[in-house]
């Protein structure tokens, strides 16, 4: 996989590093985990030969923009976040010569088959128009700023990593995470597996072990399809039976699958799901916990506040064994 990274300037530090570190632990675990998985690359594009990032670094990226070289024979072109925060420095930062000249370069070179970006850089990702028409993600607090620039996509805010055809777009500034373990799962699932035990998983609690947790689902896909099944009833009294029966298996395999890739049983996962749901809820709309509770499958706002609360404490059980 021959991976293009755009770097801007004021681009996030953690969003660049992260997709850097994931993609490059997975060049040097590859083949520990099978030898037939194609080599990855990755070649860091900027605007000039010299680029500030938000914290204050400079990089000095392989290509600039204009280099008839840069974009051959990539794969995937992934645009991190942009270090902004706000709707007013987001259309600042877009309108700046450097983005402007980018967006010209990527309007008339042969783009690569596929796209990427995550949190802010999804905006870069719709100047392009490569997201008309298609489903797509972005962080949160910029949703709706997001939904008035581009009426033309759908967004899809109940997910983290949303793929679209060749498009594949992620939330907010910690999603780099997400996205980086969503183009390692294209190229090989184990690898993505493998990267996640040696970056992410481990015994002690962490937050950031919830960042892996979708993708070494999307590795097996039978907990993929049961995961898709339980996003579209979340609503609904569900139970694991129902679950299987609709996606294919039994119980006793999904129950066994679930557990192997994430740790958790399948009443686990629904429960992670409806929170993650009721959070996003909470945070993108006036809607009061009596009025999300029967959104995401609970009687009262009082029981949807309960499971809330108790969700950190789950957290310690998020254990992926080897």
């Amino acid at each position: 996989m021959q991976v293009g990274l755009i770097v801007v300037p004021g681009c996030f530090d953690s969003g660049l590093a992260v997709l850097l570190d994931a993609l490059r632990t997975g060049e040097g675990l590859r083949r520990e985990v099978d030898r037939a998985i194609a080599p990855i690359a990755v070649r860091t594009i900027g605007t000039d030969s010299a680029v500030p990032t938000g914290g204050g670094l400079t990089l000095a990226p392989d290509h600039v923009v204009g280099d008839d070289e840069a974009l051959a024979g990539l794969d995937v072109l992934v645009i991190p976040g942009l270090g902004v925060a706000t709707p007013g420095a987001l259309a600042e930062t877009l309108a700046s010569a450097p983005l402007r000249r980018l967006l010209h370069w990527l309007a008339v070179a042969d783009r690569p088959p596929a796209l990427a970006a995550a949190c802010t850089g999804t905006f870069l990702a719709a100047e392009t128009g490569a997201l008309d028409g298609r489903a797509a993600t972005t962080t949160w607090w910029l949703a709706a700023e997001f939904r008035r620039r581009f009426p033309a996509v759908e967004l899809e805010m109940t997910r983290m990593v949303v793929e679209s055809g060749p498009v594949t777009t992620a939330g907010a500034a910690l999603a780099h995470v997400d996205l980086a373990m969503s183009l390692l799962a294209r190229t090989s699932p184990p690898l993505a597996e493998a990267v996640a035990r040696y970056l992410l998983v481990d015994r002690r609690p962490a937050l950031s072990l919830d960042a892996a947790v979708s993708h070494l689902a999307a590795a097996d896909p039978i907990v993929s399809e049961f995961e898709g099944w339980a996003r579209d009833h979340l609503e609904e009294e569900v139970t694991v039976a129902d679950a299987a029966r609709a996606i294919g298996t039994t119980r006793r395999t999904l129950e066994r699958r679930c557990r192997a890739r994430t740790g958790l049983t399948p009443h686990q996962l629904v429960t992670r799901l409806r929170i993650e749901r009721a959070t996003h809820l909470r945070r993108t709309t006036d809607l009061s916990h009596d009025q999300i509770a029967p959104l995401v499958g609970y009687r009262s706002g009082a029981s949807l506040r309960r499971v809330m609360r108790a969700q950190p404490d789950r957290r310690r059980n998020y254990v992926i064994g080897p």
